[in-house]
């Protein structure tokens, strides 16, 4: 039987399964983690594992544990009820850092043929 006081000061473990995100229930109460779609919604599924760029192998399993936090889901992929916030079933994760570096790169620079000098 477990003591109440173990029961009431259980600690969240939950881990961002996306490549470069640190999104960890411990250190933030605001997040929230979303489980990847059930085989069931292989659509759906397939969408999440393209989107968050990870594919199931040796070094990656999906399981009951894998989730993806809230910093990886627009406003609008929530539908707002009085009491929480829930994910829209179609919603798919879609805010990333490396998005954020792929626009920020620059244009290749014109250069000049050498059979033109």
């Amino acid at each position: 039987m477990a003591s109440p006081a173990s029961s009431t000061s259980k600690q969240r473990d939950e881990y961002c399964c996306v490549p470069f995100c640190i999104g960890n229930a411990r250190t933030n109460k605001e997040l929230s983690f979303h489980h990847i779609p059930s085989e069931k919604k292989m659509r759906t599924r397939k969408q999440w594992i393209v989107a968050i760029r990870r594919d199931e192998g040796e070094f990656f399993k999906i399981g009951g544990n894998t989730v993806v936090c809230s910093k990886h889901f627009k406003k609008e992929d929530y539908r707002w009820t009085p009491n929480r916030k829930c994910l829209k079933p179609e919603a798919v994760p879609s805010l990333f850092d490396w998005k954020l570096n792929e626009s920020s790169r620059k244009a290749p620079t014109s250069r000049q043929s050498l059979s033109t000098r």
